[in-house]
């Protein structure tokens, strides 16, 4: 199930595109936008995922993924998500 591709761009920019993060977080999560709601003890408790990962996706700001997804529409460049 693919969810709303703003949350895949959050997830890469609060994790650094090509992070191993990725991974175990969708294996603990299902998705990215479930990763973007849940909160601090859970993304601890997440196996694979670093203190420094856990910090970033504190961040709930999504200016800069709305930002990216503009561009991307307007480029017509594509967005791939994970799976």
């Amino acid at each position: 199930m693919v969810t709303n591709p703003l949350y895949w761009i959050w997830l890469g920019i609060s994790l650094g595109y090509g992070s191993r993060s990725v991974k175990p977080l969708i294996d603990a999560f299902g998705d990215a936008e479930t990763v973007y709601a849940a909160g601090e003890e859970a993304l601890c408790d997440a196996e694979g995922v670093s203190p420094m990962d856990v910090k970033g996706l504190l961040n709930k700001d999504l200016s800069l993924a709305e930002e990216v997804a503009g561009y991307c529409m307007h480029a017509g460049v594509g967005i791939l998500a994970y799976g």
